[in-house]
C-alpha cells in the first residue's frame, strides 16, 4: 500500500495485517476499526482525520507522518516510532501508548483522555506538551528530559520516577494533584 490514495476508505475487521507498508500513503478522512496492524509501517503517510477505533498498531512506525485532527480510541500503541511527529490536536481516548518512541513530538493542543492514559517508559525528551489535556496520565519511569508542559492540563497524572531534567511545568494546571514522587532532574514550574 506504499504511496497508495486510500483517502476516506473504510478498512475494518483486519485480523493479521502485521508488517504492513503504507509509507507515503494518503490515508485522509480514513476509517480504520477493530483490527491488528502490528509492526506496519506509516513513514511520511498522511493520517489527517482519520478515526482509529480499536485496533492494535503495537511495534509500528510513523515517522514523518501528519495526524491533524486525528482521533484515535479505544487502541493499543505499544512501543510505536513517533519520534519527531507533528500531531497536531490529535484526541488519543482511552489508549496504550506503553514504550512509545515521542522524542521530538510535538503534541502540542492534543487531548490525551480516558481512564487508562498509560505513557509508562515513554520516550519523549524535548517533546512538546503545552496545553494538551493529560488528565489522570500515567508518566511513570518516562524520560522528558526538555519537555516542555506549558498550560497543559496535569490533574490526577503521575510523574513516578520520570525523568524531568529541564522540562517546563510554567502554567500547567492540577499540579497540586499529581504525583511527582521519585522523579529524576530539576523542571521549572514545579510546586515547592
Amino acid at each position: 500500500f506504499a504511496g497508495t490514495d486510500l483517502r476516506a476508505a473504510k478498512l475494518t475487521s483486519l485480523s493479521d495485517g502485521t508488517g504492513v507498508v503504507f509509507d507515503g500513503a494518503d490515508l485522509s478522512d480514513n476509517t480504520l476499526t477493530n483490527s491488528q496492524l502490528h509492526r506496519c509501517s506509516f513513514r511520511n503517510a498522511s493520517l489527517r482525520g482519520v478515526q482509529i477505533d480499536d485496533v492494535s498498531l503495537i511495534g509500528s512506525s510513523f515517522s514523518g507522518a501528519h495526524f491533524d485532527g486525528a482521533i484515535i480510541i479505544d487502541s493499543t500503541l505499544d512501543g510505536v516510532d513517533m519520534a519527531g511527529v507533528q500531531l497536531g490536536a490529535i484526541v488519543f481516548d482511552n489508549c496504550r501508548l506503553v514504550g512509545a518512541d515521542m522524542r521530538h513530538a510535538n503534541v502540542a493542543g492534543s487531548e490525551f483522555k480516558g481512564a487508562t492514559i498509560n505513557l509508562q517508559g515513554l520516550l519523549a525528551d524535548c517533546s512538546d506538551w503545552s496545553n494538551a489535556d493529560l488528565d489522570g496520565a500515567d508518566f511513570s519511569g518516562a524520560s522528558l528530559t526538555g519537555a516542555m508542559f506549558r498550560g497543559a492540563v496535569l490533574s490526577r497524572s503521575t510523574f513516578k520516577g520520570a525523568t524531568l531534567n529541564g522540562a517546563d511545568f510554567t502554567g500547567a494546571r492540577g499540579l497540586h494533584s499529581a504525583d511527582f514522587t521519585g522523579v529524576l532532574g530539576h523542571a521549572r514550574g514545579l510546586p515547592a
